[in-house]
């Protein structure tokens, strides 16, 4: 579906040309924010650095994309959830989790239980985790872990800096 966001990023080379195929999307949060609601809004509005007007433009035209397509949110821990969640999707399909700047945030613990959490969901069905996370200070890598049968392999796509203006990909 192609709603209109756009956000300017340098390609500074060839992306792949095949990507995994959505069929349900739900997300998970512990402290999931409404972007309908003005005081939410306002919170997000001051994440972005003043400098930042592009930024900003795209977080407004994402709130109006929201108003038109919500999608489903769940509030949770998502290591303690994620079984019950990939339940609703289609069992015959592999299991597609996206994060953005979220497993850094966990503690080795929490980085364990995860990882036990999808070798564990892997034994059913495939798994891909698609994760764009710090590295660094100001360097983010995009990766993608294949997990099947309780095994993975992971595979480094890309880096990008920062706030993801520049994107190198890393494979053919």
């Amino acid at each position: 579906m192609d709603v209109g966001l756009a956000h300017p990023c340098q390609a500074r080379s060839t992306s792949p040309q095949e990507f995994p195929i959505v069929h349900h999307r739900i997300g998970i949060d512990l402290n999931p924010l409404d972007p309908i609601n003005k005081e939410d809004q306002n919170w997000l509005k001051a994440l972005i650095w003043p400098e930042h007007a592009i930024r900003r433009q795209n977080l407004e035209n994402a709130f109006n994309i929201w108003a038109q397509y919500p999608q489903e949110v769940i509030q949770g821990n998502a290591v303690e959830i994620l079984p019950e969640i990939a339940s609703l999707s289609l069992q015959e399909t592999p299991l597609l989790i996206l994060s953005s700047l979220t497993l850094y945030q966990f503690s080795e613990q929490e980085m364990q239980a995860w990882a036990a959490r999808l070798r564990s969901l892997s034994l059913k069905r495939q798994l891909f985790q698609i994760s764009l996370e710090l590295e660094g200070e100001i360097t983010s890598a995009l990766r993608c872990q294949i997990y099947e049968q309780g095994d993975f392999e992971n595979f480094h796509l890309a880096n990008s800096n920062g706030h993801v203006t520049t994107l190198e990909w890393l494979i053919p």
